[in-house]
């Protein structure tokens, strides 16, 4: 039976007023802006909500006036902070998966970023092909770029809705480009160019991003730590960017492994930077060529509880900013905690040690004791609820709703 007007109008108007956004991959694969649900039949239509503040209840660091940070070092005070803030919608009609976020968040620390203003997250949105050949998805708009393993992991499933030091410094989030993406069985290749300046809206800069990814699965999703389900995941990615006075180039490899609750989650990264001479128009960042390294790695464990789950950790990361040199810029971070993973639907609180190191240069006494709580809707547990779904055969059944 052909749509009726008023459907067609809804269904304009939804693609016209929200941005284009990526849905869940095939297999063991989970996007940092992915809560898709299996797909339908029909149109589904659902809003999403992050919301992650931390307590500081004691900071080392009691200075009146910063000193010169560390890499890592967030240089706060007991109180409050807002990590994130974020809203959206997504949808998925037949092939097509899309998404709009947007948001705030705080800085990871006083160099390697700045105070986030209310900006645009994630603005993409995704066809799939399925073939005796494997599957094929094509990403385009603002989305993730896929380099790092623990870059690409939900914020929410994080134990300590934090990234390790080295992944924060090293690794790039989100950009403006395009990805292709093709799995066969276990296997998983990704390829993806974006304009890597910076900017969520246009090309400002003349070099350009190109990353690559190949990886392999078995088991669960690879993409989590918060599971019981047996996986292992093994990946290696690669970026070459050139800007306007540099040219750069990263690797990276990293693994996922969980047995009966327990996770070990580690990566190493490496990037290799050139200046491009004394002609450039726009200073380099570095004078002489500069290798920056780091790793981390998480031991944790996940389970059950008659009230949510438990998800405790220990985590050890790293940094050396500059090989040549043995200077502030070579630190290390060690985290001890744990979060209580929905005591109440849509709802989970940690607390957490961070003990921060200088390996070279001034010590400094910089350790955190803090406290999170984050909102996110969907959830793990409740992904289903209060969802909008346009079928083509009229409303679904209550059933179909709560799959």
């Amino acid at each position: 039976m052909p749509p009726s007007p008023l459907r067609s109008q809804v269904l304009l108007c939804t693609f016209g007023l929200m941005a284009p956004w990526a849905g869940a991959s095939a297999g063991s694969y989970t996007d940092i802006d992915d809560d898709t649900p299996p797909q339908r039949r029909g149109m589904l239509v659902s809003p999403t909500t992050q919301i992650q503040t931390w307590v500081y209840f004691w900071d080392q660091d009691e200075d009146e006036v910063a000193d010169g940070s560390s890499p890592g070092d967030p240089e706060v005070d007991p109180g409050f902070q807002l990590t994130r803030a974020r809203f959206g919608l997504y949808g998925q009609y037949r092939w097509i998966d899309w998404r709009f976020r947007a948001g705030t968040a705080a800085p990871f620390d006083r160099i390697t970023r700045e105070d986030t203003p209310f900006d645009l997250v994630t603005a993409r949105v995704n066809t799939r092909f399925r073939s005796v050949a494997g599957d094929t998805m094509l990403s385009i708009g603002l989305h993730g770029v896929h380099f790092a393993r623990e870059m690409r992991m939900s914020a929410n499933d994080l134990v300590y809705e934090e990234r390790s030091l080295s992944t924060n410094v090293l690794a790039p989030n989100r950009d403006l480009g395009f990805t292709a993406q093709h799995t066969y069985k276990a296997l998983r290749a990704t390829v993806g160019a974006f304009n890597g300046n910076g900017s969520n809206y246009r090309d400002v800069d003349p070099g350009m991003l190109v990353a690559a990814r190949i990886e392999a699965s078995i088991g669960g999703d690879t993409y989590r730590t918060n599971a019981t389900d047996d996986a292992f995941g093994f990946g290696a990615g690669w970026i070459h960017q050139k800007t306007a006075s540099t040219r750069e180039n990263r690797v990276t490899a990293d693994l996922n492994g969980r047995i009966r609750g327990f996770s070990l989650l580690a990566s190493g990264i490496a990037t290799f930077i050139d200046p491009l001479g004394d002609d450039v128009l726009v200073p380099p960042d570095v004078l002489d060529t500069t290798i920056r390294w780091g790793f981390s790695a998480q031991l944790s464990w996940f389970g059950e509880t008659g009230i949510g789950g438990i998800h405790p950790a220990v985590r050890f990361s790293m940094l050396d900013d500059n090989t040549d040199l043995s200077d502030a810029g070579d630190t290390a971070q060690l985290h001890v905690g744990a979060t209580w993973r929905e005591p109440l639907p849509f709802l989970s609180i940690g607390a957490g040690y961070i003990h921060r190191m200088e390996l070279q240069g001034d010590p400094r006494k910089n350790d955190s004791l803090r406290m999170w709580v984050g909102f996110a809707y969907p959830s793990r547990n409740h992904p289903e609820l209060n969802r909008l779904q346009l079928r083509e055969d009229g409303p679904p059944p209550v059933d179909d709703l709560q799959q």
